[in-house]
């Protein structure tokens, strides 16, 4: 398995409000989170997995000069892959990287940006079925705003449809999206994000539209593709101050 962590935006969220907390001025991975950058946060998310240094692949801007402190807290056996200039979306990031990994090897691509118990994605993915191509971690949203993606999964298994920031489906009850997904190959999801961008397929609200990873799940679905869900109690976003300002508020060590 390979670990795909694209983190090649601007973080501009955090940007804009340095006025208020001097850490905002750093690239949003390294921000200072509870005493460890934020990427460690979504690491060790994923350490009921047994993955080694070797196993990660991070995606940077140049301009963030990431790499090094990336292996200094890491690992310098971890791949950092810097680009010049931030790419059309998370899929399209991510698809530079797993264009490197063996096509038949398993992936999970995740964001830089959150925090979860990684133990039932993992007890998922080792017990799938022989056909799922995919796996989701999934929550259930705090709130109404309509911020996530989503998964459609009533019998709290398999998702029948998956959407980007999608009123409709946050309404009917869907479950939120945290923010790592499995594709069981490689291949899976290179074919498809190649094709995504081919006949440029965005999606998301008017003005921020831009290639997502959770959208690649429902082309699957309508291929008739099997793709399940991991419904997780203790999870997290970082991606804005607000979350942020949540998650010290409600997480307890």
């Amino acid at each position: 398995m390979k670990v795909i962590i694209p983190m090649a935006g601007h973080g501009s969220r955090f940007s804009v409000a340095a006025h208020l907390n001097p850490e905002f001025k750093k690239p949003k991975p390294l921000i200072n989170v509870l005493g460890k950058p934020m990427i460690n946060w979504a690491i060790d998310s994923l350490s009921s997995f047994n993955l080694t240094p070797n196993d990660f692949i991070f995606v940077t801007l140049k301009q963030h000069q990431l790499e090094p402190k990336l292996k200094s807290l890491f690992s310098p056996k971890i791949q950092v892959i810097s680009i010049s200039k931030a790419t059309r979306g998370a899929a399209e990031t991510a698809l530079i990287a797993a264009k490197t990994v063996d096509p038949n090897e398993d992936i999970i691509i995740s964001d830089s940006d959150h925090y979860f118990n990684g133990q039932i994605f993992c007890q998922t993915i080792k017990n799938k079925d022989s056909d799922t191509v995919g796996v989701i971690p999934v929550d259930t949203p705090i709130d109404n705003e309509i911020k996530h993606s989503y998964s459609l999964a009533p019998d709290n298994k398999y998702a029948i449809k998956i959407a980007e920031k999608d009123p409709v489906l946050a309404a009917q009850g869907a479950y939120s999206n945290i923010g790592a997904y499995y594709f069981s190959k490689a291949k899976t999801f290179v074919d498809q994000v190649e094709n995504m961008i081919k006949k440029n397929l965005v999606s998301g609200p008017q003005g921020k539209q831009e290639f997502y990873v959770a959208p690649i799940y429902q082309r699957l679905l309508d291929q008739g593709k099997k793709v399940q869900i991991a419904v997780t109690k203790q999870a997290w976003r970082l991606g804005t101050p607000a979350d942020l300002d949540y998650f010290l508020s409600s997480y307890h060590r």
